[in-house]
């Protein structure tokens, strides 16, 4: 979108740049007096180092504004990270204090108040997660995100699915490409329910699917937040483009949309009152294909 209203300012110049040079040329043939000719030329000639100038900053300016976005997509990443490690610190912590308990529990000889305290962790792990049990992905990377944004979900009160089909392993994507991509579209759709009246539930899915027939993998966000309207869709992934008040925010999308082109893949968006659905699409290897 940024490249594409440079190309529009870029040639809105030159056309401008062309007309007043036509007009100075037209007025230069028309003039008897070589002094007025002159300055005509001269005025020509400024016109001409004006409108390099003009493009020469506009050139660094889009520069500029490039840097300023991808230090903003890393500054986005750290942020994401810092998240995922504090949610694993806190954890660390926790399990090392029950063990520090249990451990006190054991010199004591205290077995049966150790059984009781094992049974009651067990028991309020299985509350808290749901299903009662830590999600597996073959991909560490994704892995962690994944069950860190579990946690996230359970803090939030929102009723978070994952449904995985197909065997991540083989899509050829970097790991950290695909864990960007979705948890950055956990994100938004965390977000986007967040704004679901108070005596609305929140739904939030992530699917990870193949299609052989059409030699895809799929990877489908949905969420049950308001209808994003079509011009809205339209801005969605422009950089810096959000709903939200904070200076950070804006991006997440931003990054989606650029990791799924630099995949080869596509992005579509669907949306009503019900529900809202990203659907992102890429190429299958070879073996993915059906005759």
């Amino acid at each position: 979108m940024l490249k594409t209203r440079n190309i529009i300012l870029v040639t809105l110049i030159l056309i401008n740049t062309y007309i007043v040079i036509f007009f100075l040329n037209y007025l230069y043939y028309l003039s008897p007096s070589t002094e007025y000719n002159l300055l005509l030329l001269a005025a020509s000639v400024f016109v001409i180092i004006f409108t390099f100038l003009i493009l020469l900053f506009l050139k660094s300016y889009t520069e500029l504004a490039k840097k300023e976005v991808e230090n903003e997509s890393l500054k986005h990443y750290v942020d994401k990270t810092k998240k995922i490690i504090n949610t694993l610190n806190s954890k660390t912590h926790e399990h090392k204090r029950h063990l520090q308990v249990i451990q006190s529990m054991l010199n004591l000889d205290e077995i049966t108040d150790a059984k009781k305290y094992i049974n009651e962790i067990a028991k309020n792990n299985s509350k808290k997660s749901e299903g009662g049990s830590y999600l597996y992905v073959k991909e560490p990377v994704l892995n962690l995100s994944l069950n860190a944004q579990k946690k996230v979900a359970e803090e939030k009160d929102i009723n978070f699915n994952i449904g995985i089909k197909s065997d991540i392993t083989k899509w050829g994507i970097n790991p950290w490409d695909l864990n960007s991509i979705i948890c950055n579209l956990i994100d938004n759709s965390f977000e986007a329910v967040s704004r679901n009246n108070d005596n609305e539930k929140k739904y939030v899915a992530i699917e990870l699917l193949e299609d052989p027939d059409n030699g895809l993998y799929l990877i489908n966000a949905i969420n049950n937040g308001p209808k994003i309207s079509k011009p809205k869709q339209e801005k969605i992934f422009e950089p810096g483009y959000t709903s939200k008040k904070t200076v950070s925010s804006g991006y997440g999308l931003y990054i989606v949309n650029r990791v799924v082109k630099n995949n080869r893949g596509t992005i579509e968006i669907k949306s009503d009152s019900s529900k809202t659905v990203f659907s992102i699409k890429f190429p299958g290897k070879g073996e993915l294909k059906t005759a």
